[in-house]
């Protein structure tokens, strides 16, 4: 079963949104721009992390995956067909499906605030 979202606090402005499966303790985290809270928050909770969706490649959103495929080196990294972000494991376009335990969510693509997301 899915968990509501957990906003991990990010920055001082900021959230990380992460999805809990706690049937699996697996965790879907998005835009993760600082890797220290999400590692904290998820040791904490014995959740593993397997999938980081990458909205777009601005370091606010992308400066913790580094760490975070270190720390948790099977976790998949999902962005934009058209990311400029070497860290992607799949890449999607607009109506693209990535499974997360029971959900499917669905891309959709968005050129409003960044200039390739």
């Amino acid at each position: 079963m899915i968990k509501p979202i957990i906003a991990i606090p990010a920055f001082n402005d900021n959230y990380i949104w992460t999805f809990i499966d706690e049937k699996n303790k697996h965790a879907f985290i998005i835009d993760p721009g600082d890797a220290d809270p999400v590692i904290a928050t998820l040791e904490k909770l014995e959740i593993d992390l397997i999938s980081i969706l990458l909205t777009h490649h601005h370091q606010d959103h992308s400066g913790g995956i580094k760490s975070l495929v270190q720390r948790w080196n099977t976790a998949s990294v999902i962005g934009s067909k058209k990311s400029p972000c070497n860290l992607l494991t799949q890449r999607v376009q607009e109506g693209d499906k990535v499974k997360f335990g029971s959900s499917i969510p669905f891309a959709i693509e968005n050129a409003k605030h960044g200039a390739i997301n």
